[in-house]
């Protein structure tokens, strides 16, 4: 069985194998070689928050991890920081990673 995640702008559908939603219906987000820039998506739409990359680049870093949704946006964005020898800021309530 093959799950289709939520499609975004003009992105194709990316299709997902039922054996990797299943760690999400759990409460754990996992990504196996994922851009950046789509975990921060993803990340945006489950905590509700904004999120801004702000090196060139940095949003094409592919990023392998896992982690319990429950720790919530803040600490998902410090444990990418560290993954991608980047720093995270908060102003005004909107993320940044430098």
């Amino acid at each position: 069985m093959k799950v289709r995640s939520e499609v975004m702008k003009d992105e194709a559908p990316k299709t997902i194998k039922s054996e990797d939603a299943a760690p999400w219906k759990d409460g754990k987000m996992l990504y196996d070689g994922e851009k950046l820039e789509d975990i921060i998506s993803d990340l945006e739409r489950t905590y509700d928050v904004r999120i801004r990359l702000m090196r060139p680049g940095l949003g094409e870093e592919t990023v392998s991890t896992s982690f319990r949704r429950d720790i919530g946006a803040g600490e998902a964005l410090k444990i990418l920081c560290k993954l991608t020898d980047s720093r995270l800021t908060l102003a005004n309530g909107i993320y940044s990673i430098h």
